[in-house]
C-alpha cells in the first residue's frame, strides 16, 4: 500500500474523510466569509432558503468545530491562493508540445469555474441563427457533462490528499 491508500483506509476505519478533520494549521481569518456568502448566495438560487450569516453555516455544516476550520472550509474557501490548491491544466498539440496552459491556486469553488473556462476556450461552438432576437450556441460538447466532468476529479483528489 502506498501512503495514499493507508491514510484513506485509516480515515475509513473512523467512516470520516480527510477533509472532514479539524487541521490546526488554518485559521478562520485564512478563509474568505465573502466567498462564504457567494456560496449561500448561489445555494439560495437554486430554491433553498439559507439565513445565516457565513460563520453560523460554516458552523451548522460542520466546517466549523470547535472554533477550528477542517481541511474542507480551507480548501472550498480560502482566502488567497495557496500551493495546496494547485491544478495545472493544459491543451497538447502533441505528446510532448503544450499549445496552452495555465495554473489555478484558488478556491476549490472557484477553480470549477476556471477550468471550465479553460475548456470552453478550447472546444468548439456553434453560433446557430434563428431568425428570433436571440441566436442559439451549441457547443462541442455539453456543458453539463463537461461540468461533472471537471467537478468529480477536484472532489475527489482534494479529499484524498
Amino acid at each position: 500500500m502506498n501512503i495514499n491508500e493507508v491514510v484513506n483506509y485509516h480515515l475509513q476505519s473512523f467512516n470520516t474523510s480527510w477533509d472532514y478533520h479539524i487541521n490546526n494549521q488554518f485559521k478562520t481569518n485564512d478563509i474568505s466569509l465573502e466567498k462564504v456568502q457567494k456560496a449561500i448566495d448561489a445555494i439560495n438560487q437554486t430554491g433553498n432558503t439559507i439565513k445565516d450569516d457565513p460563520l453560523t453555516f460554516l458552523i451548522k455544516n460542520d466546517l466549523i468545530r470547535d472554533e477550528k476550520l477542517t481541511n474542507a472550509a480551507y480548501l472550498l474557501f480560502t482566502g488567497k491562493d495557496t500551493v495546496l490548491t494547485t491544478i495545472e491544466l493544459g491543451r497538447f498539440q502533441t505528446n510532448t508540445i503544450i499549445k496552452d496552459s495555465t495554473r489555478t491556486k484558488s478556491d476549490i469553488l472557484t477553480q470549477v469555474e476556471q477550468v471550465i473556462s479553460f475548456i470552453k476556450k478550447h472546444i468548439n461552438k456553434e453560433i446557430i441563427i434563428t431568425g428570433q432576437p436571440r441566436n442559439l450556441q451549441k457547443w462541442q460538447y455539453p456543458l453539463d457533462a463537461i461540468r461533472e466532468i471537471v467537478i468529480h476529479p477536484i472532489r475527489y483528489y482534494k479529499s484524498a490528499s
